[in-house]
Order: C-alpha cells, then sequence, then structure tokens
C-alpha cells in the first residue's frame, strides 16, 4: 500500500470520526428544537439563513392479523428461495467505517 493510500484512509478515518460526532451533535438539538418546531411551524416552514426546516411525517402502519399473517408467510417463502439458490443476490459492495469500541 502506498503512501497516498494510506493518507487517504487515515484521512477518511478522522472524517468519519468527526462525521459521527457532528451527527451526534446533531441529534442532541432536535431533540431540544422538535417539539417547537412541531407545534408552531407544523403547516409551514422555518426559514434559516442558508435553508430551511420543514416539518414531515413518516407513516407508521399498523396492518390487521390477516395482513401480517401474509407477511410473515412471504417472509418464510422468500428465505425458502434464499436457501434453494433460487432467489439473486442483487446487492453492491461498498465500505462502511466501524470504529472500534473504547472500554
Amino acid at each position: 500500500m502506498d503512501d497516498h493510500i494510506k493518507g487517504s484512509i487515515k484521512a477518511y478515518e478522522e472524517a468519519k470520526i468527526e462525521e459521527r460526532e457532528v451527527k451526534a451533535r446533531i441529534e442532541e438539538l432536535k431533540e431540544v428544537i422538535a417539539p417547537y418546531i412541531i407545534e408552531n411551524h407544523a403547516k409551514d416552514e422555518l426559514q434559516l439563513s442558508e435553508g430551511k426546516i420543514v416539518v414531515k411525517h413518516r407513516a407508521a402502519w399498523k396492518f390487521s392479523e390477516g395482513t401480517n399473517s401474509l407477511a410473515v408467510n412471504l417472509k418464510e417463502v422468500q428465505k425458502e428461495e434464499i436457501a434453494k439458490g433460487i432467489a439473486t443476490d442483487t446487492g453492491v459492495d461498498y465500505i462502511e467505517y466501524r470504529a472500534d469500541r473504547i472500554s
């Protein structure tokens, strides 16, 4: 592995660590501001200097027992097709950074 790749990998690791810290800070701030934004701006948006905050809705559906049974059956049939080699893996390879856990 040449020095350019080594340096790029190290820079990638450092950026991922910074990203994790920034994402954690964003989540902390969202917990503080979300109740206010939802209560006061649910029908519109809050304009900021370089963007806006918009209230979105993520649906969470609860289905009937019959539909849930069909879903379970479908999952079982899919697992069988995977095991028998009928199903085809169409996924793609990608990289992911995982930090070591500090005890």
